[in-house]
């Protein structure tokens, strides 16, 4: 949905639905992660995010400043192990201890959805024959950080010995952030 430049607003919203799937042969496991045949069927894409909607709002003022934002939100990637952690739950080891045991590659999770606010503040000087623009632009300026993958880690148990150890899952999350100014010149 589109609203044009009028009354000093301009807006759109958008909405993608984008479920990808991908035929491929994987490993069958077994309650302990070990492999007991292959199988074949349809996985989700390592790049699949589902659901991806943005909205924006820009408003122009008087002399020719303008500002808007961009609210994003993404569902999340697969943990495949293509572009980070892969999928592991909790589980029994051969040798009777806890641990972290492989899902197989159509039963993995996915990551937690990300939601973000860039922003954009310019403003436009306009000449004879030429408009130069001078613009900031933040993307991500609310300093979100996205869940990339996790950490599975098994550590020790405190106090007495023979305590069975601990299992723990860390997230691996980053902030993409990026400022940006620029100058666009038209004439």
């Amino acid at each position: 949905l589109r609203h044009p430049l009028g009354g000093h607003w301009f807006g759109w919203l958008s909405y993608a639905l984008a479920f990808s799937l991908r035929q491929s042969s994987f490993p069958l496991l077994d309650g302990q992660g070990n492999v007991v045949g292959t199988s074949s069927g349809l996985v989700p894409f390592a790049f699949d995010e589902t659901h991806i909607a943005n909205a924006a709002l820009t408003y122009s003022f008087d002399h020719g400043w303008s500002a808007g934002f961009v609210l994003h939100f993404n569902s999340g990637r697969p943990e495949s192990g293509v572009l980070g952690s892969y999928t592991h739950v909790e589980g029994v080891g051969s040798d009777g201890q806890p641990a972290w045991i492989p899902v197989q590659l159509d039963k993995v999770d996915r990551l937690p959805p990300f939601f973000r606010v860039d922003l954009r503040v310019s403003k436009t000087f306009t000449f004879d024959q030429i408009q130069l623009e001078v613009y900031f632009d933040m993307l991500n300026a609310t300093f979100s950080w996205e869940t990339v993958g996790y950490q599975y880690g098994l550590s020790s148990a405190p106090g007495s010995p023979g305590q069975p150890p601990t299992l723990s899952k860390t997230a691996i999350s980053v902030p993409i952030v990026i400022p940006m100014i620029g100058v666009r010149a038209t004439y």
